[in-house]
């Protein structure tokens, strides 16, 4: 739900550490026979480390991304369904498809290995990725289908057993991997963290913060030197806005294009890094979908025009609103919730 603590891995994996140096401080102190120490307070120490390891192991495990094989679409009536949720990682870095990685392949495996070693796949994630922040939040979900089984991460759900919806998702050995949920009644789609739009959509996007950064870091000089030139401000502004005086229309040219140089590299980076990772998967959720041209969808603006047709027909109402169903919205409270009107 909007508001909702999420499971912070990190801060779990810490209260464990915190509770086994707990446990094994009394366990010394036993054997040092410091008089306070007793076997009933060892036996309890040792019960709230295994209280908290259990709630450390029962954690969902990582996402896979991307999918492995392909993607089905599953439509019927959820059997079962429940929900947790939890912060993970859906950052490009842990993407098999990076061609820019800041992980090595042996940190996107170690997981793996880490899970199998420690019984965890939670803390196998934490050991794959401890220096790197678990900076998204999504919804673990679970239940069951059709009779099978499913599981994965998706953006915010407010769904329950009974609801016809419409799945997104990869058969995995013994259960459907799910990266999107759709529920028709409501044309609301529930996606995996940062898979809102296509490869075009986010070239549209970049460009269009690239210009904003230029502007903003030429606008710094402009904020700055008219300080240094005339005994006013508007005097000083005049005066280096004058590109018939000395050399500058020279210096805002080389300003400029330094600028632009260089934010025209960051937007660059960036879409080589998310175009072959969180854009193909959106726009594989959106084909399986069966939507039209999913290289050009972008689900934040989707949300945006459904909004306005509700508040035109007077449906719409705020999303602070308790009393209300939970809906996706694209003003502040619905920021990195990652589900939207379609």
């Amino acid at each position: 739900m909007r508001g909702e603590k999420p499971v912070n891995l990190r801060q779990l994996q810490e209260e464990v550490q915190n509770r086994k140096d707990i446990w094994e401080g009394a366990q010394n102190r036993y054997r040092n026979n410091i008089p306070d120490a007793t076997l009933e307070r060892i036996a309890m120490r040792e019960a709230e480390y295994q209280e908290v390891a259990a709630r450390l192991m029962a954690l969902p495990p990582p996402p896979v991304l991307p999918p492995i094989c392909g993607l089905c679409k599953i439509t019927g009536e959820l059997e079962a369904f429940s929900r947790q949720r939890c912060q993970a990682d859906f950052e490009v870095d842990f993407y098999r498809t990076n061609p820019l990685p800041n992980a090595s392949d042996a940190q996107r495996l170690a997981g793996g290995a880490a899970a199998m070693a420690a019984g965890s796949p939670a803390l196998g994630a934490l050991l794959a990725s401890e220096d790197k922040p678990l900076v998204s939040t999504a919804d673990y979900i679970q239940g069951q289908i059709k009779g099978m089984p499913f599981r994965g991460w998706v953006g915010m759900t407010d769904l329950k057993a009974g609801d016809e919806v419409e799945m997104v998702a990869e058969w995995q050995t013994d259960h459907y991997e799910v990266y999107a949920i759709a529920y028709p009644a409501e044309r609301i789609i529930s996606v995996c963290p940062r898979c809102e739009m296509g490869r075009y959509a986010y070239g549209w996007l970049r460009v269009k913060y690239m210009f904003i950064l230029v502007m903003f870091l030429v606008s710094i000089p402009l904020f700055i030197l008219p300080f240094f030139n005339g005994n006013t401000y508007l005097e000083g502004m005049l005066y280096i806005l004058d590109l018939s005086k000395g050399n500058h229309g020279k210096m805002w040219s080389i300003i400029f294009i330094i600028d632009f140089m260089m934010c025209a590299v960051l937007a660059i980076s960036a879409y080589k890094a998310y175009a072959p990772t969180t854009c193909k998967l959106a726009e594989d959720i959106f084909r399986t979908m069966g939507w039209a041209s999913p290289e050009k969808i972008d689900l934040n603006k989707s949300t945006a025009r459904h909004e306005r047709r509700l508040k035109r027909a007077g449906k719409w109402y705020s999303p602070k609103r308790k009393d209300k169903p939970l809906r996706p919205t694209s003003k502040w409270a619905g920021q990195f919730e990652y589900w939207y009107y379609y």
